[in-house]
């Protein structure tokens, strides 16, 4: 059933941004089951892909993970390991061509290090593509209190 929505909007031109991120707006996921739930993105991943995040050193979230198996690795465990109950607030705004979208939006979210409940926070993601695959997804989000949460572990507090 999801599938012929997202073929539905394929005339937008926004065709694999909405398929990649088709993930945000479904947060009725189990644990386990990530493979499942992330497939639209992990199908579209090239060998080659870099997932860049905008984020201060001193936290587990890596700045740069290269390469298609990487990137699953952190989809499929460990993304989990440092957030739950992510979620997507309202809808997204799709920017771009084809080639190079922006998708928009306010996320929230747990903080896994110490159950901190996020929420609104704003967030960009720019995605690009060449042939039909991600080639480069960074993702920009004012994650303060992840940075914070993270620096005080580390510091024993």
């Amino acid at each position: 059933m999801r599938e012929k929505r997202i073929w539905e909007v394929s005339m937008s031109g926004h065709f694999l941004a909405e398929r990649a991120l088709c993930t945000l707006e479904n947060t009725g996921f189990q644990r386990g089951c990530e493979s499942d739930f992330y497939a639209p993105y992990l199908d579209l991943l090239a060998p080659d892909i870099s997932l860049e995040f905008g984020i201060p050193s001193g936290t587990p979230l890596q700045r740069s993970i290269r390469g298609k198996a990487a990137v699953e690795e952190f989809f499929v465990s460990g993304l989990h390991e440092l957030f739950e109950e992510l979620r997507v607030d309202g809808s997204v705004e799709f920017v771009g061509g084809r080639d190079k979208v922006a998708i928009l939006g306010r996320e929230s979210y747990r903080i896994r290090a110490n159950g901190h409940r996020v929420e609104g926070k704003a967030f960009a993601v720019i995605l690009e593509f060449a042939d039909g695959l991600l080639v480069r997804d960074r993702r920009i989000k004012e994650m303060m209190e992840f940075v914070d949460a993270h620096r005080a572990l580390s510091e024993g507090k």
